[in-house]
């Protein structure tokens, strides 16, 4: 008796996804195949309503890097750039290129990544967690973790090197 229900909901259950489809003219019970689906950011949907799709770029990261004198890239969302003057546990960037000579970003829970350049780096000031900081300098790339709470010279601190990560694990 148990067996005979469970069929006839899996029955029913199939029907309803299979009527879904037909209404919502997705064409999925018709075509064996995949639809192919548009490679753009901006997708559409029918009745023109549009979606964006997650490319991990920071927000506003155009006009906050120009006015930091950075260039902010993608990362997973956890890490934002903000003022220095908010206080708190920052990761602090020195460079010789940024305004104010220090670039402060936020990791709002972990793990928390970021890429970027911030070319004249010539140090970094972990807040409370440790920080994995990659840099390059003349092509070379170099990796170190600052422990948190505490400053390290990035590279060789002549303001030379370029931060293109940060990463609170």
């Amino acid at each position: 008796m148990k067996i005979k229900r469970a069929a006839t909901i899996a029955v029913a259950m199939t029907a309803a996804v299979c009527a879904t489809a037909i209404a919502a003219g997705t064409g999925a019970a018709a075509h064996p195949n995949p639809v192919q689906r548009p490679a753009t950011l901006a997708q559409t949907i029918p009745g023109g309503e549009s979606f964006a799709v997650e490319d991990y770029i920071h927000p506003e990261a155009d006009r906050l890097g120009a006015e930091a004198g950075i260039k902010l890239k993608d990362g997973n969302g956890k890490m934002i750039y903000t003022d220095c003057a908010a206080g708190g546990s920052l990761i602090r960037v020195e460079s010789t290129d940024a305004k104010n000579n220090v670039v402060c970003f936020q990791a709002t829970s972990s793990p928390a990544w970021l890429n970027m350049e911030i070319t004249g780096s010539f140090g970094v000031k972990a807040g409370q967690k440790p920080v994995d900081v990659t840099s390059t300098r003349n092509g070379t790339q170099e990796k170190m973790t600052v422990p948190g709470n505490t400053v390290r010279a990035v590279g060789i601190a002549d303001g030379e090197s370029v931060v293109v990560q940060l990463k609170v694990n």
